[in-house]
């Protein structure tokens, strides 16, 4: 008897081990609904004793009691507002304004929230009125290792960084639970402000427990790839170099079950904030059975007022539970963003992966993304969803969102300028059509596909600007090839990865080389180019005499061996640059290595002059001439002007010394006022004497005199 009991009180104690297990892994499980009540267009009901948001008649949201999110009809200032008037405490203001006119308010201890909430709404000054919630993010986690980052090569990323690997400008903000920004394979990618915890409302983003969700969604979208550790992220870089920046963005907490919460109030300051502080991407893996108003209106600015492409994931549902996207990812603005398997199935119940969960799914689904057995980064040590730095299985569409945040932060990469209608309608065209849509462009399962990074930045237009303003001298006229299509002189257009330009010029002008510094032509387009052409009609002259015209060139003719060639300077486009031909004018190639005599600065002004000197070199057996061409130009630094020469020497017919040594004639340090605005520097050389030469630079002052330098 005494045996049997213990017996009974083992199974008892099992039974009720493994009752409090599956409750913890099932924190939404069917539950009864009780006490329902109303505030404003929201319902509230206790589920177990908890109360949560009602979402047609179901279990949503778990409820924040003890705080209010409220709009004044008139948008004043809450911290003026008399809520004493309205017959309830004056309730203190948490944050702040931070969407469209919402402020969060803490109700007191001792104070009944719906009584406070009713006479809110009764006294008539509220178009917005709702409790705080907390919103659970899409994550299924568990411990299973594969090591393999699937993913990455089932949406073709090795090719895409053939084209992009991202770059630092663009950046990612991560809102959610916290993350480890001092992450070995995140630090590198960190942006230069780290983040902010908008949940405690400090500047340490790092989750206050072991939440790794954060952590992990970051690390999809921006580990540092190819750094001899971890895993890669889809815009991570390579070895350190390029990758975007991630803003870490803290909205949420975990409670003593370990599940992880996002506030709503935090999570709409953190979009906000984001756009604010530079972010041009923002992933929110977390999703509500509600589409909460103070989320719409903080992702209506960011898109409206900063042209932020937001991307969510599309919502996990477990058995018995509702099907449809969740918000924010089912706004019209917003990415919404399902789960695939390896098979390029979307993730579903009992499908024998991870039998617990599906990926959300309706007309609202945007695209699909890997979203099951993603390896990727974990809170460092021993916390976290694994025991060390990385997990490998971290699941939900929490995974699949920031594969598609990171896809969007590489186009981005090449093509800034573009909308965020446009980086999602390329994504969306793009995508590869998987065989359950059944061949149809869009389907409610998989909205318009699986991503394809490659395609999708294949299909992402490139800026060329062929216009005018890039002629180094102005002028109008010129035809251009762009895939062998012809369009006029003033054209700008966009051109796509692997496309090939061609810059065509009239005559009278010639190509001079891409924004880049390349001269190739026709040209393979990788990047943003423009294109630029020199003005070449006054090379047409075979004058010997040298001589200046409005245009400032001046030009000279050397003579040695019976050879002739032809030197002149000119000014262009604001600088000075210095021309050869040894055809007597026919064709012409750019000295000082093809770059401009005053660099990246202004110059103005130019002359040239030069000496010719020869003598026997006994050892060779042979004359020996030499050609000394000296330069002088204007050069403006501040407040005041240098005049600067350049010297270049030729021996037998070859440069021996073709870059300038940016020399300084004279230095006025006086106020600019007291030399004319145009000082015309002139040079003049005198005869070599045994290889020594002597030259003179001129140039005018105000009152008329002159100056000079030997």
């Amino acid at each position: 008897m005494i045996i049997e009991e213990v017996i009974m009180d083992q199974k008892r104690f099992i039974l009720l081990i493994l009752a409090i297990l599956l409750v913890a892994n099932y924190p939404k499980m069917a539950n009864a609904q009780e006490n329902l009540k109303t505030v404003g267009e929201y319902q509230y009901a206790q589920y177990k004793g908890t109360w949560y948001s009602v979402v047609n008649g179901k279990q949503g949201d778990l409820m924040d009691t003890k705080h209010i999110i409220v709009r004044s009809k008139d948008k004043s200032d809450i911290e003026k507002f008399d809520f004493q008037g309205l017959s309830v405490p004056q309730l203190k203001d948490v944050r702040g304004e931070f969407a469209d006119g919402f402020y969060e308010l803490e109700i007191p201890e001792g104070y009944d929230g719906f009584e406070i909430a009713d006479k809110l709404e009764k006294s008539g000054k509220f178009d917005e009125l709702l409790f705080n919630v907390f919103i659970e993010v899409d994550a299924n986690p568990n411990d299973q290792y594969y090591g393999s980052q699937w993913g990455l090569t089932k949406i073709n990323i090795s090719s895409a960084w053939d084209i992009t690997v991202g770059v630092n400008s663009v950046i990612v903000a991560v809102i959610d639970v916290g993350s480890d920004y001092n992450h070995q394979d995140l630090v590198g990618n960190k942006w230069s402000g780290t983040g902010y915890d908008f949940y405690d409302n400090d500047s340490d983003p790092y989750p206050d427990d072991e939440a790794g969700h954060g952590t992990a969604v970051a690390g999809i979208l921006g580990a540092v790839t190819n750094n001899s550790m971890g895993v890669s992220g889809v815009a991570g870089g390579w070895a350190g170099n390029g990758g975007i920046r991630i803003m870490h963005l803290d909205a949420g907490y975990i409670d003593a079950y370990g599940d992880e919460w996002i506030d709503l109030s935090a999570s709409a300051q953190a979009i906000d904030s984001a756009a604010v502080w530079g972010a041009k991407v923002i992933n929110m893996s977390f999703g509500s059975y509600y589409g909460y108003t103070v989320w719409q209106s903080a992702i209506n600015r960011v898109v409206n007022n900063y042209d932020v492409l937001c991307v969510a994931s599309a919502g996990n549902y477990k058995s018995g539970g509702a099907t449809n996207v969740r918000y924010p990812a089912a706004y019209s603005n917003v990415i919404a963003v399902g789960a695939t398997t390896p098979n390029d199935t979307r993730k579903e119940l009992n499908d024998g992966t991870e039998y617990w969960w599906g990926s959300c799914y309706g007309s609202q689904l945007e695209v699909m993304a890997p979203g099951v057995y993603i390896y990727t980064t974990d809170l460092t040590g021993s916390i976290g969803y694994s025991t060390g730095n990385y997990c490998s299985d971290f699941n939900g569409t929490s995974s699949a969102a920031p594969h598609v945040a990171g896809l969007a932060a590489l186009i981005r990469s090449i093509n800034p300028s573009l909308t965020w209608q446009e980086v999602r309608e390329t994504i969306r065209t793009s995508a590869d059509t998987v065989e359950g849509m059944g061949g149809q462009n869009f389907h409610n399962e998989y909205g318009y596909g699986r991503i394809n990074a490659y395609n999708t930045l294949l299909n992402t237009p490139i800026i060329v600007n062929l216009s005018t303003a890039q002629f180094l001298e102005g002028g109008s006229g010129g035809t251009y090839e762009v895939n062998s299509v012809n369009v006029g002189s003033s054209w700008s257009g966009t051109a796509y990865y692997g496309q090939t330009i061609k810059a065509n010029p009239p005559g009278g002008w010639s190509f001079y080389q891409w924004s880049d510094g390349s001269t190739s032509n026709p040209r393979t387009i990788t990047q943003t180019l423009n294109i630029y052409a020199i003005y070449k009609g006054i090379h047409k002259s075979n004058t010997t005499t040298a001589w200046d015209n409005t245009s400032q060139r001046k030009l000279i003719q050397t003579l040695a061996g019976g050879n002739t060639w032809l030197h002149q300077v000119y000014t262009s486009a604001g600088h000075v640059w210095i021309e050869h031909s040894g055809d007597g004018g026919s064709t012409w190639t750019l000295g000082n290595n093809g770059q401009p005599l005053d660099g990246t600065a202004g110059g103005k002004c130019p002359s040239i002059d030069w000496v010719h000197y020869y003598y026997y070199n006994s050892s060779q057996g042979t004359y020996v001439h030499e050609h000394i061409i000296v330069a002088t130009y204007q050069q403006k630094f501040g407040n005041y002007y240098k005049i600067r020469y350049a010297v270049f020497k030729k021996v037998n017919d070859v440069y021996v010394n073709n870059t300038p040594n940016g020399s300084d004639a004279t230095l006025y340090t006086e106020s600019s006022d007291l030399y004319s605005v145009d000082a015309n520097p002139n040079i003049a050389i005198s005869q070599c004497l045994s290889g020594v030469y002597d030259f003179v630079i001129s140039f005018e002052r105000k009152s008329g005199s002159t100056a000079g330098v030997n």
